[in-house]
């Protein structure tokens, strides 16, 4: 019988070395996902994030610079 029990989890792919005898796990080696495969879809991820960002803040300016008008129409 082998002295090691080695063991892939079907979840997140994390290889485990147990000790056959004593049932310790020996070693842990967890699989790193990485969230952008290449530099340029990172950059990507982040340009449309900032466009998000600049959108938001242009649509609370305009609402900020309407409110007395929508204000005045509402009461």
């Amino acid at each position: 019988m082998a002295d090691t029990l080695n063991i892939v989890c079907p979840c997140c792919e994390t290889r485990l070395v147990i000790d056959a005898d004593t049932g310790a796990i020996l070693r842990e080696d967890r699989v790193v996902k990485r969230e952008h495969g290449t530099l340029d879809e990172a950059f990507g991820s982040v340009r449309a994030k900032k466009r998000d960002a600049d959108e938001r803040l242009e649509k609370a300016f305009s609402d900020a610079k309407h409110r007395e008008e929508i204000l005045e129409k509402k009461f």
